[in-house]
């Protein structure tokens, strides 16, 4: 009397409850930490192995996000698939007992009411909401009492297993149904989303102003076709996180505390930031994980006021700072490294956004962008400091930022005059671009590229273009010069363990 194991039934609403846990999920969690995948992802990054992780950032660069994310949802899915195929099997194998025995459907109680509870359970476990846990295990459990249920009508008084591979009528309904709520909660979770990350803080009182800056930056661009403006809108300036999501953080419960080695610890709040006169800064940032030619070097406005305020006002009495982010993050510089640092609560007019770090980061000039902390929390004084993140890793983002010229045309632009033109950004940390050379030679002779006004600043990127003739294939090089004299380094490094560094170049075949 025992029922059949019924592999295509139990595959099928295995993988219709997994599908209906992470919808469900999203519908009240959002893409937040409130939603169970999302911490399934941020343990993922945890315990992914150094030498794995430090290879996808070089090989794969922004694409090893976008698959480690891909790979966590993968992940949470299995978790709920698997614990649905265990609540089927155990209600299959009792309602064959139950059907015999004409007992109360304990099959279906086992089965279902089991699968729902553990489901629950991992969403509990993983996010300590009440509404997550009671979103996945019903989303997990419905759809293992349909396939129960399917079963038990398959088995017959005496408790002999039937055929009840899932029909054609019973796939057709299941999918229709795991697509509405797939919609559905496509729009709730989206809704979330946007209700988790929206700042209800004022805006800059000086936004106006702010943008007349950046348009005043942006009118000397050099107009260059596939080559970005010198300051880019926030939507396209890069971000790069170990986390799946930015870190949702209350301005009204945020301060920012200065503790360890200090002559008087220092609590800020977010209102008491806002009140500091403030400054408005062109700063650049550039990921250590960047390749280099890669795109992920941006300039932006940001407000905010200097680090060393602080500083002074705790008394430092030690010879690094570890800087804490709400997220756990950890990154520790020499003191003399955060006394030149801004502390940014704005970016291009706005409030800074979430994804970079609201209420406020850090920025520090001619340093990695893995060292501009983002949510910051805490500066503690010490002379013991601790590793990060990256640097437990085998990363090394102290390093000064090496120059670069980029070469972002693709490979050259045609002229209407039949010349070619190519040209990028430049950038060489708080030393500034002083110059841009060029070889249309693969490096033998050089010529001066023209180059756009740099916004306001020394830590920022400046456009540069090299119009000439050519009529055969040729490989075009650029490098930099900076504002202390020093020549971009030739010798090419991989972005691991310190940042890419090496000239650029292209082929070009006319």
């Amino acid at each position: 009397m025992n029922a059949p194991l019924q592999p295509k039934r139990t595959a099928f609403f295995a993988t219709v409850a997994g599908l209906a846990g992470l919808a469900v999920g999203y519908a009240s969690g959002g893409w937040t930490r409130d939603y169970y995948a999302v911490v399934v992802s941020d343990f993922v990054t945890e315990w992914t192995p150094a030498a794995v992780m430090n290879w996808a950032i070089q090989e794969l660069g922004s694409t090893a996000e976008t698959l480690q994310l891909l790979g966590a949802i993968v992940l949470a899915f299995a978790l709920l698939a698997g614990v649905a195929t265990a609540g089927l099997l155990v209600g299959y194998r009792r309602s064959s007992l139950d059907a015999a025995s004409r007992r109360i459907p304990l099959g279906l109680v086992g089965g279902v009411g089991g699968a729902t509870l553990l489901a629950g359970a991992i969403a509990w476990t993983l996010t300590a909401s009440p509404l997550q846990t009671v979103a996945v295990g019903a989303g997990v459990g419905v759809p293992v009492a349909v396939g129960v249920l399917g079963a038990r009508a398959g088995t017959d008084a005496r408790g002999e297993g039937r055929s009840v591979d899932p029909e054609r009528r019973e796939v057709v309904g299941v999918v229709g149904a795991l697509l509405g709520i797939g919609i559905i909660s496509s729009v709730l979770g989206d809704l979330v989303t946007n209700e988790a990350r929206a700042i209800d803080a004022e805006g800059l009182a000086d936004a106006e102003s702010l943008r007349a800056q950046i348009e005043s930056a942006q009118a000397a661009s050099l107009g260059i076709e596939g080559v970005q403006p010198p300051i880019s809108e926030i939507g396209g300036f890069y971000t790069v996180s170990k986390n799946a999501v930015p870190e949702i953080v209350d301005e009204d419960a945020w301060t920012l505390s200065v503790t360890g080695a200090v002559a008087e610890e220092i609590d800020i709040d977010y209102e008491a930031l806002r009140d500091r006169p403030a400054e408005d800064r062109f700063v650049a940032l550039r990921c250590i994980g960047d390749d280099l030619n890669g795109d992920l070097l941006d300039t932006a406005l940001w407000t905010g006021f200097p680090l060393s305020e602080l500083l002074e006002e705790a008394g430092v009495e030690a010879s690094h700072v570890e800087m804490h982010a709400a997220d756990g993050y950890v990154a520790s510089v020499p003191r003399e490294t955060l006394e030149n640092g801004f502390l940014a609560y704005g970016m291009n007019g706005q409030l800074l956004p979430r994804t970079h770090g609201f209420p406020a980061r850090i920025h520090l000039p001619g340093t990695w962008g893995e060292l501009n902390v983002k949510w910051i929390e805490k500066l503690h004084a010490t002379d013991d400091p601790v590793e990060g993140f990256y640097e437990e890793r085998g990363w090394n983002g102290h390093a000064r930022v090496p120059g670069v010229a980029k070469i972002w045309t693709d490979p050259a632009n045609e002229l209407d005059d039949g010349r070619l033109e190519v040209g990028g950004h430049a950038y060489a940390g708080d030393r500034g671009v002083e110059r841009v050379e060029v070889s249309v030679d693969g490096g033998e002779t050089w010529n001066d590229a023209e180059l756009a006004d740099p916004p306001p600043g020394e830590d920022v990127t400046r456009q540069w273009r090299y119009r000439y003739e050519a009529e055969n294939r040729h490989e075009v090089v650029a490098r930099t010069i900076d504002g202390e004299g020093n020549l971009q380094p030739q010798e090419r490094s991989d972005a691991f363990p310190a940042g890419p560094s090496g000239w650029v170049s292209k082929t070009v075949d006319p």
